[in-house]
Order: structure tokens, then sequence, then C-alpha cells
């Protein structure tokens, strides 16, 4: 059953992306689809910057999140290293520091 169900939700939109990438790739050299992904592009960048406003309100609002904002930042900026290695770094620093507070308060 587990698996007739990931099977159901994992090959439609599997096969969906599929069909549309061979449409896409005969289609790609016609200027108005290259005016199409232009507009799309544009929406995606202002999708992604109202969700980074979204969540530095919720999650940057500590001294702590503060430096490990800046100092990922300029890792990233300055450094030849995946952003999954700082991404799982940082969640175990933040899981760290979470832990001594609470070790500290009990």
């Amino acid at each position: 059953g587990v698996i007739a169900a990931l099977a159901g939700i994992i090959f439609p939109p599997f096969i969906a992306i599929i069909l549309l990438a061979n449409i896409l790739k005969d289609a790609v050299n016609y200027p108005i689809v290259q005016e199409a992904f232009w507009g799309i592009r544009i929406s995606v960048i202002i999708l992604i910057i109202v969700t980074i406003k979204d969540l530095w309100k919720k999650s940057v609002n500590s001294t702590f999140s503060y430096t490990l904002f800046f100092a990922v930042t300029l890792i990233l900026l300055l450094l030849p290293i995946s952003p999954a290695i700082i991404i799982i770094l940082s969640a175990l620093s933040a899981l760290a520091i979470d832990y001594i507070k609470r070790r500290k308060n009990a």
C-alpha cells in the first residue's frame, strides 16, 4: 500500500515535468516564450524577496541570529563552500546554542 501511495504521489508530477521539458525544449527558441520566461524570472525574484522578508521577521531576532546571518553571508560570498554544508553547520550551531541555553536555565 505504501509503495502504491508513493508511486501515485511521485510519478504523475515526474511524468508531467518530463513531458513539459520535451515541449519546452523545442519552444524555447521562440521570442514569445523567451519573453514569458523573462516575466517568470521577475515573478520568482519578487517571491524570493517577499519570502526572505517574512523569514527575516520571524528568524533574525537575537544577537546570535544576527551574528550567524552575517557570518554565513560572508562565508558564502568569500569562500567556495557548498551552501548545503553551511546550512547544516548553521542548524547544528543553532541547536548547540539552544541546548546550552536550556542547560543554563535548568
